[in-house]
C-alpha cells in the first residue's frame, strides 16, 4: 500500500486546499505565517509512513537511520527555545511538523528506485497541472475558479499579493494551486530536477515526459521566482555535466530550454522582475540585521514558529510587508526560531551532504542540492508551510538513499573482488 499512498502524496501535494486548525491569538494580524493548517495531501501522509512501519524491512539502510538522526537532534536542540516562545501551543504544532518532516526524510531514504521513479512522476504530473494552471492564471490575468484545489484569490488591491512591474504595468506573478509564486517556482525547478535524474538510462513513457518536463517549465516561468530559475538552472548544469550521455536526460533538457527560449519572448517582463531586486534586497538586508540583532539577545532562539509574533511584539523597524513575515533565508530563519547550536548543527550538516556527494561524485545528489540551495538562501517556505517541508524532506530523503546504493555497491564490488578466484 505504500507504493500507493508516497506517489498519491506528491500528486496532491501542488494542491494547498486546506483546514485551518490553529490560529494564533496573540497575532495582530490573521497570517498564515501565525497559523497552522491541515493539507489535502497530508492525511496521505500519515498512511505511508503507518504502512512503512508496519511492514517489517528486510535491509539496513544506514544513511536512512543519519537522516532520522539528524533532523531529531536538531529538532532536540531546539526544545530550550519553548522557554522563550509568546505561543507554546504555535511551538508545539510547528514542533510535531518538523517530527512529521524527519519520520518521511526517513522513509524516503528507504524506497526503492520503482518507487522513487513512481514518486517522482506522480510529483511531475501534479506540478505538470500546475504549469497548465499558471500559464492560464498569467495570460488571464485572473483566477481559474479553482479554490476548491486551494486556488488564492489573487486580488490586486491585496498587500501580500505578489504583482510583476513593468513600465506602467502592474501584473499578477502565476500561483498555480500553491500559497505563493514563489513556491510554485521552487516545486517546479526541484521537482524537474528530482524528476530528470530519477529516471535517468530510462525511455519509457518518453513523450509523455517529455511533455511534462515542458508543462513543468511554464509554471517556473510564469512564477517569475528568480530563485527558481537559479534552481533551475543550477540543477539543470550539474545533471548535464553527469548526464549528457543519457538520452532521456537530453532530450527532456533540450524540450525545458525549448520552452524557456520560446518564453524567452516575454523577456520584457522578466527583466522587470529582476529590476525589482534592488528594493527588496534592501528590505532583506534590513531584516536580515534586525534578525541577527535578535538571535545574539536570545541565542537560543525565540521558539519554533514564533519569529513573526516575536517581530510583531518587538514592532521591528522593517517594513511592515516584512515585518509580517518570516526570515526570508531558511539557515537564518532556523537559527533565529531554534537558536544558534541547532542552527550550526543543521547548516554543519547541509555542508556535509554537499561535501560526501562531490566526493563520491553523485551527479543527482550534487543537482539536487544545487537546485534547493537558491530556495534555502533567499526564502523561508521549506521550513515554514507543510508543502515546503515535505519539498525539503524529499530532497534530504533522496539525497541519503543515493548515499546507501552507492556504499551498498562498492561493497558488493568489493566482495566479488575478494571471492574472485584467479587462474595460477
Amino acid at each position: 500500500m505504500r507504493r500507493f499512498w508516497l506517489p498519491a502524496l506528491f500528486l496532491l501535494l501542488p494542491f494547498s486546499k486546506k483546514i485551518l486548525l490553529y490560529q494564533s491569538p496573540l497575532s495582530t494580524v490573521s497570517s498564515d505565517f501565525t497559523a497552522h493548517f491541515m493539507f489535502l495531501a497530508e492525511p496521505l501522509l500519515w498512511l505511508a509512513v503507518l504502512f512503512f512501519f508496519k511492514k517489517a524491512r528486510t535491509t539496513a539502510v544506514p544513511y536512512g537511520e543519519i537522516a532520522l538522526q539528524w533532523f531529531l537532534v536538531v529538532i532536540a536542540l531546539s526544545l530550550p527555545s519553548f522557554f522563550v516562545a509568546n505561543d507554546t501551543l504555535l511551538s508545539g504544532i510547528t514542533l510535531f511538523r518538523f517530527i512529521e518532516t524527519a519520520v518521511f526524510s526517513y522513509m524516503i531514504a528507504h524506497v526503492d528506485l520503482q518507487e522513487t521513479r513512481n514518486i517522482a512522476f506522480f510529483f511531475a504530473l501534479g506540478l505538470g497541472i500546475q504549469g497548465v494552471v499558471a500559464a492560464k492564471q498569467f495570460l488571464s490575468q485572473h483566477p481559474l475558479g479553482l479554490s476548491w484545489l486551494g486556488e488564492s484569490p489573487l486580488l490586486y488591491d491585496s498587500f501580500n499579493t505578489a504583482t510583476l512591474q513593468s513600465g506602467t504595468e502592474t501584473l499578477l506573478r502565476s500561483y498555480g494551486t500553491l500559497l505563493h509564486p514563489n513556491i510554485l517556482g521552487g516545486f517546479g525547478a526541484v521537482g524537474l530536477i528530482i524528476f530528470l535524474g530519477s529516471f535517468a538510462r530510462n525511455t519509457s513513457r518518453k513523450w509523455l515526459n517529455i511533455l511534462l518536463s515542458g508543462l513543468m517549465t511554464l509554471g517556473v516561468f510564469f512564477s517569475f521566482s528568480r530563485s527558481a530559475i537559479l534552481a533551475l538552472c543550477g540543477g539543470l548544469f550539474i545533471l548535464f555535466l553527469f548526464q549528457w550521455k543519457d538520452r532521456f536526460f537530453l532530450y527532456n533538457a533540450l524540450t525545458v530550454c525549448g520552452f524557456l527560449l520560446v518564453l524567452s519572448t516575454m523577456f520584457p517582463y522578466f527583466s522587470a522582475r529582476f529590476y525589482q531586486a534592488h528594493t527588496e534586497n534592501t528590505q532583506r538586508t534590513d531584516q536580515y540585521q534586525q534578525v541577527l540583532a535578535h538571535t545574539q539577545e536570545y541565542p537560543l532562539g525565540v521558539g519554533l514558529g514564533n519569529s513573526v509574533l516575536f517581530q510583531e511584539k518587538k514592532g521591528t523597524t522593517a517594513p511592515f510587508l516584512w515585518n509580517l513575515q518570516p526570515i526570508h533565508n531558511t539557515f537564518l530563519h532556523i537559527g533565529f526560531e531554534t537558536g544558534i547550536p541547532a542552527f550550526l548543527l543543521f547548516v554543519l550538516g547541509y555542508i556535509w551532504l554537499f561535501i560526501k556527494s562531490v566526493v563520491t561524485r553523485q551527479g543527482h545528489n550534487i543537482a539536487l542540492l544545487a537546485s534547493i540551495t537558491p530556495l534555502l538562501l533567499f526564502d523561508h517556505y521549506l521550513v515554514t508551510s507543510f508543502q515546503g517541508m515535505m519539498l525539503l524532506g524529499l530532497v534530504i530523503g533522496i539525497v541519503f538513499r543515493n548515499f546507501s546504493v552507492h556504499q551498498e555497491t562498492h561493497q558488493s564490488h568489493d566482495s566479488m573482488r575478494k571471492n574472485l578466484i584467479l587462474p595460477s
